[in-house]
């Protein structure tokens, strides 16, 4: 075995070792987080994003290809059967040729090369953004989640209050042994669903380390910066609908990718009709000639040739073919550009319309439905420890108030995600950037 084999191989074993401890670096990820790092960690990580920004980058990278020439050809002839000449016998040829496009072609083709690449890096920004939307509706998914646990303790734990009394009650023959059943029966359903919330949590935590491509504890709590969305929303309500429609059509990447692809549908168009122009070829011979004698009025022995060569387009069937297929794609890009801006200007309306209608709810449940049922409870719970209504009538109010603030938490939580998907519609990360963000 050579030694550079046998150092190739400890290379790989070195490699194998060393990269986990540099993966366990980088990727580290605290217990707890806000949602504007995740969404950095999405941008830096990402290896979908990486791939497509990469793509994009290997699309620029092209632009200077495009605009060279081609290179040049070179090319040698020897002659075993001599060729004699009034200067000698003439031995070998050596030839060097030159491709030249017509005027305008290279500018042109590093121009669609430069517009290809702006159009990857939209669409590579589009993808990012999707996966930015899927990190805050998991974000979001998880608060809710996390907040439906506590919810499920505070209920759990008053159960128990009332399990205790109950017990002492039937202890000292005051109360039935159908109350202390009831309460068990109760909490165990909660039990239950308490594992089916874990298990929508751990769904949600590896949906997370999956976007963010790092690793997360089971016990990783977001941190949830409630204000900031509040305000968020008032400025939705503040831009109004017809502002976020024009800020999206003017932020939004896929309409930026499309504009990209218009502009590079022209100038292929340009391109094509510069075909009909003829390319041309420079050359330059240089013959090896042999000594010989010659006669006195000769006045050198090597010679040089110059050669022009022109490359004529008469296939035009070819070339209007080419013209009309350029001008057709520039006609579906239009279209597309259409109904691109019909989608988002539908995508922005209708996050906006959910956003309302899910803080609507909200405020319902908020400001009468759960300020009811904490009075119901109350007033319930009043009566029950003087005898005038039962368990179950108890029960029953703690159930409905339970439920009604689960459901606030999952009106919060569509109400964020409506938020998040309002961002997405627009083309930011936080409705905060709009002002700042340029194209």
């Amino acid at each position: 075995m050579s030694n550079h084999t046998v150092a190739g191989r400890w290379l790989v074993v070195a490699a194998a070792f060393f990269a986990p401890l540099h993966a366990s670096a980088q990727t580290a990820v605290p217990d707890s987080a806000d949602l504007a790092f995740l969404i950095r960690l999405v941008r830096e990580r990402n290896p979908a994003a990486e791939a497509a920004r990469l793509g994009a980058d290997a699309m620029r990278a092209t632009v200077a290809q495009s605009r060279a020439l081609p290179d040049p050809h070179v090319s040698a002839m020897y002659q075993p059967l001599p060729i004699h000449t009034a200067l000698g016998t003439q031995r070998t040829q050596w030839r060097l040729d030159q491709e030249v496009p017509f005027p305008g072609k290279r500018e042109l083709r590093s121009v669609i090369s430069s517009l290809g690449a702006d159009a990857a890096e939209a669409q590579s920004e589009s993808m990012t953004q999707d996966l930015i939307l899927d990190v805050k509706r998991n974000f979001f998914e998880l608060r809710r989640l996390d907040r439906e646990l506590e919810l499920i303790d505070e209920f759990s734990d008053r159960l128990d209050s009332y399990e205790r009394s109950a017990s002492k009650l039937y202890e000292v023959g005051k109360g039935a042994q159908q109350t202390i059943l009831k309460a068990q029966l109760e909490r165990n359903a909660l039990d239950q669903r308490t594992i089916q919330v874990e298990r929508l949590r751990s769904s949600a935590i590896q949906s997370l380390a999956r976007l963010v491509n790092s690793p997360l504890d089971a016990d990783f709590r977001p941190i949830f910066p409630g204000a900031d969305y509040t305000d968020a929303a008032l400025s939705a309500d503040s831009l109004g609908a017809d502002s976020l429609v024009a800020d999206a059509l003017r932020i939004r990447p896929e309409l930026h990718a499309l504009a990209s692809a218009q502009f590079q549908a022209e100038r292929q168009t340009e391109l094509a009709h510069l075909d009909f122009r003829p390319d041309f070829g420079l050359s330059v011979t240089y013959f090896d000639i042999a000594k010989s004698d010659a006669p006195p009025t000769s006045t050198g022995r090597d010679a040089l040739a110059l050669g022009v060569n022109i490359k004529l387009p008469v296939q035009r069937t070819r070339l209007k073919a080419r013209v009309e297929e350029t001008m057709i794609r520039e006609s579906q890009v239009e279209a597309a550009i259409e109904a691109a801006s019909t989608a988002i200007r539908s995508e922005v309306l209708d996050a906006l319309a959910q956003a309302t209608l899910n803080r609507r709810e909200i405020a319902l449940l908020r400001e009468t439905l759960i300020p009811q049922a904490e009075t119901t409870l109350q007033a319930t719970l009043s009566a029950y420890s003087t005898g005038r209504v039962g368990f179950l009538d108890l029960l029953d109010s703690e159930r409905t108030l339970f439920n009604l603030q689960t459901s606030l938490e999952e009106a919060s939580a569509r109400w964020l995600v409506s938020l998040a998907r309002l961002e997405r519609a627009v083309g930011v990360d936080s409705l905060s950037d709009i002002e700042t963000t340029t194209p």
